[in-house]
């Protein structure tokens, strides 16, 4: 047995060593051979990287296996990394980069690729593109009206699964916002055949093989290729991001088609989770959704064309949505690693490739920064507030921050109250049981589930 032995020695050595630089962090008891991987593996990852930042403060060191994890929940060892490390290329994001690969391969897709190209594209961001406006104008408007008419069908049904009622529903959202038209039922269950295996592969790393995923991605991209086709032979009849950008663009009828179809695992279930935890917290709370409410009626009472701009500016609406973001943060952790050459975080010095893990939680939550923190309170979003932590800041950041903040940050938000415009124009939404809703992480996103409700006509 002593070949055995030899090979426990040998895990004991690779398990057992810690980084000079990383030494002196703080952390939770490293557990032979799974390090605090069980941690994350059984728990909510945002509920591991809260207490640990309660327990061991804004830097502190996890593992794992034998792999480091430095978990980061200073802002401005925040700043330094997703402000200052990205563009200097000191940082870089690995994950889920790697995971969702089978989704659209590098050598087709320079939004995966992460690349130069990627980062061409990137430059000035989709709100510098002179289409971005019109077109979000023009999709504010037609997701009210898809809202009110969806409103008085398939959201209307009582009953458990109203947060799968609900993601259907954004999933036709989002084709507005896509191609102009909804891609229907066929194209969403490809889509979640596809969606659902990238979700079990980040969570595991395990390979796909399942001949159903290849056949379902086969379709999936199929249906944004035979658009953009249409488009570049001027046959176009939709609308969406397709009309607004594609017009004399260069790129390929292939990478743009799977840059299209990126737009739905990258906004699909964050919108649809921000969605649902405002409907929730306002059955929760009666005197907040008749406050909003009164202001939609307000604003739908003047004349003039809704835009996107108007929609912002009813400012019951904007304090719900920062209000949600900021309690239930959809994306609760993000990964980035250190780049070719070793990075210094305050007095701790990080080898090229060790792996950070930003949770934005503990900060929007902090008791030194936001009074009651845990309380679901809209009121507090001032405009001295909203002008001290606009989005992006160092204490509230739902979307990321710095170069690679999430570049559908106005489509999110255009999508989000929107579909709150025309849901409570005329409806209100109830909820059976009481209480916060219960989460649950899917595709990195902290979503609720097991909801019971529907979607009523208000009493005349």
């Amino acid at each position: 047995m002593k070949w055995l032995a030899a090979v426990f020695a040998l895990l004991r050595q690779v398990f057992g060593g810690v980084p000079e630089g990383l030494k002196k962090l703080p952390g939770p008891a490293r557990r032979f051979p799974l390090g605090n991987g069980l941690d994350f593996l059984l728990r909510p990852p945002w509920a591991v990287t809260t207490e640990f930042s309660e327990k061991y403060g804004s830097m502190a060191l996890a593992w794992l296996g034998p792999l480091p994890l430095v978990m980061v929940h200073d802002p401005d060892v925040i700043r330094q990394i997703l402000v200052e490390g990205d563009p200097a290329q000191r940082v870089y994001k690995a994950e889920p980069v790697g995971a969702l690969a089978p989704a659209s391969p590098t050598n087709t897709s320079a939004f995966v690729a992460n690349g130069v190209e990627h980062a061409r594209l990137r430059k000035g961001g989709m709100m510098a593109h002179p289409g971005y406006k019109p077109f979000l104008d023009d999709f504010t408007r037609r997701t009210v009206e898809l809202t009110r008419e969806r409103a008085k069908g398939d959201l209307a049904k009582t009953g458990g699964g109203f947060e799968r009622r609900m993601q259907r529903f954004m999933f036709d959202v989002i084709s507005h916002a896509v191609v102009g038209e909804s891609l229907g039922n066929a194209a969403y269950r490809h889509a979640m055949v596809v969606f659902r295996t990238l979700d079990f592969r980040m969570r595991t790393n395990a390979p796909v093989v399942s001949p159903l995923f290849y056949w379902a991605r086969r379709q999936w991209w199929g249906a944004f290729r035979v658009r953009v086709a249409a488009e570049r032979e001027g046959r176009g009849t939709g609308a969406g991001l397709l009309k607004h950008t594609f017009r004399g663009s260069h790129v390929s009828i292939d990478q743009y088609a799977i840059g299209l179809s990126n737009v739905f695992p990258g906004g699909l279930f964050s919108t649809t989770a921000v969605v649902l935890n405002a409907l929730v917290a306002l059955d929760r709370h009666p005197d907040v959704a008749a406050e909003v409410r009164a202001a939609i009626r307000e604003d739908h009472a003047r004349a003039g064309p809704l835009d996107f701009a108007r929609l912002a500016a009813i400012a019951p609406l904007e304090r719900l949505a920062r209000e949600t973001l900021r309690l239930y943060t959809p994306v609760p952790i993000f990964m980035r690693r250190v780049g070719r050459e070793s990075l210094t975080l305050k007095e701790h010095h990080l080898e090229p490739g060790t792996m950070m893990a930003i949770g934005p939680g503990p900060l929007h939550l902090s008791k030194e920064k936001w009074a009651k923190p845990e309380d679901f309170n809209p009121a507090r979003w001032t405009p001295e507030l909203m002008a001290e932590r606009p989005y992006g800041s160092d204490w509230f950041f739902p979307f990321g921050r710095g170069t690679r903040e999430c570049e559908g940050r106005e489509l999110a938000l255009a999508a989000f109250r929107a579909v709150l415009y025309g849901l409570l124009l005329e409806n209100e939404v109830r909820f059976e049981g009481a209480g916060p809703a219960r989460q649950k992480f899917f595709f990195a996103v902290m979503t609720p589930g097991r909801l019971s409700g529907s979607v009523r006509p208000l009493a005349s």
